[in-house]
């Protein structure tokens, strides 16, 4: 399913771009963390185009009902982004706290038919003391 994801996310990024002939492009994506109740896996997707730059994203997929969303983005790469899971459905994505990190129109709940997972957005580093999501920034 993560690589259906992956590729999906590909067909999406050149889709969007004015990509010239020749242009390379390259996709990385982070071991797949799997939640705690194994209901879904979660990765950090880098995609580079040569001429129009990078982009880092956050997918979420749900194996057992055949589907996946994005979570989050944020324009560039090895940017500092961590996952975790801190419950069966909850994951906390971590970030350096100078990103601008933008949600993918799913929001702050991911929903695949009955499964759903809560996602944390916790900036860390200098600056990053205030309440994200509702939670205490660590």
């Amino acid at each position: 399913m993560l690589r259906f994801l992956i590729l999906a996310f590909l067909v999406f990024c050149l889709s969007g771009c004015d990509q010239r002939q020749g242009d390379a492009v390259s996709v990385h994506n982070s071991n797949g963390v799997t939640s705690p109740s194994g209901c879904c896996e979660a990765a950090i997707v880098e995609s580079r185009v040569s001429g129009a730059g990078s982009n880092t994203q956050v997918l979420v997929s749900f194996p057992q009902e055949r589907c996946g969303l994005g979570a989050v983005s944020s324009p560039g790469a090895d940017l500092g982004f961590t996952i975790r899971w801190s419950g069966p459905e909850t994951l906390v994505v971590e970030y350096p706290a100078n990103l601008e990190v933008t949600r993918n129109a799913s929001g702050e709940w991911l929903q695949c038919k009955g499964q759903k997972v809560h996602v944390l957005l916790r900036p860390h580093g200098p600056n990053s003391s205030s309440k994200v999501d509702g939670s205490a920034a660590t």
